[in-house]
């Protein structure tokens, strides 16, 4: 149960005291920190709630509460994954199940919520044609720790995965979020290929065909990887695309 402020606590004591018959009763209880990496995925669900506030009023010129679509957001998630419920003590010591808040969440829970609801927007008929810009579907990269980073040392990635490669075209473009034309650009750094020698399958991402001849050929990598801050400034490109493969392969 999470308690969110004095009252609500002052109800939960007295309603234990007064279902307590004398016996032994054992209560524990901690206070949850909050990370501050909750901020930035704060940030990219407000994000998240704008591009769907713009859409709609592209296609319907109706304005629409920011508030509302997250509200919108966090009952249909609740609805379709019982484990982003929680119970609910109100003032008069009621309780009801209430769906939770990003700020009810810890860092997984926010993340695969996020998850959840790109998914949703990706999938729903509703959503047709609204464009998420890469860094929203990609919240994850600012969580992944030092720790993560030294395990993919060990890794050993397949030189061909024809079904990672189906998946890739399946995925948004990696510098401007459309899904139309996309196809796996594979990295070319020292060391991973070379003349006549293409990097693994795994070390892939998702680009578009306009992607690929305005920003990485005709502009150059430095305006590429420009575009791609939002991924480089957190981790190298090979680790995210070493990282999303894992992904992809342990949902498999």
């Amino acid at each position: 149960m999470i308690i969110n402020n004095r009252l609500q606590l002052e109800a939960f004591c007295e309603d234990l005291l007064n279902r307590y018959n004398g016996e032994q009763m054992s209560i524990e209880a901690e206070f949850i920190k909050k990370d501050k990496t909750q901020k930035q995925l704060g940030f990219f669900f407000g994000a998240l709630a704008t591009a769907v506030r713009d859409y709609f009023f592209e296609h319907t010129h109706e304005k629409t509460d920011k508030k509302d679509i997250k509200n919108k957001f966090y009952d249909i998630v609740a609805k379709s994954d019982d484990s982003f419920n929680q119970v609910f003590v109100g003032f008069d010591g009621v309780k009801k199940m209430v769906p939770m808040t990003l700020s009810d969440m810890d860092i997984e829970q926010a993340s695969r919520f996020i998850d959840i609801c790109i998914w949703l927007i990706d999938n729903a008929p509703m959503f047709s044609g609204l464009i998420l810009h890469p860094s929203i579907r990609y919240t994850w990269v600012k969580n992944i720790t030092k720790q993560e980073l030294r395990e993919l040392n060990g890794v050993r990635l397949p030189d061909k995965c024809p079904e990672y490669l189906s998946h890739t075209r399946k995925q948004a473009c990696l510098c401007c979020g459309r899904m139309v034309g996309v196809e796996p650009h594979h990295l070319r750094e020292a060391g991973v290929s070379g003349t006549g020698k293409k990097a693994p399958d795994p070390l892939c991402i998702p680009l578009c065909n306009r992607c690929h001849i305005q920003m990485l050929h005709q502009k150059g990598q430095e305006s590429f990887y420009k575009n791609l801050d939002y991924i480089t400034k957190y981790i190298s490109l090979r680790d995210f695309c070493i990282i999303r493969y894992l992904r992809w392969l342990h949902k498999m």
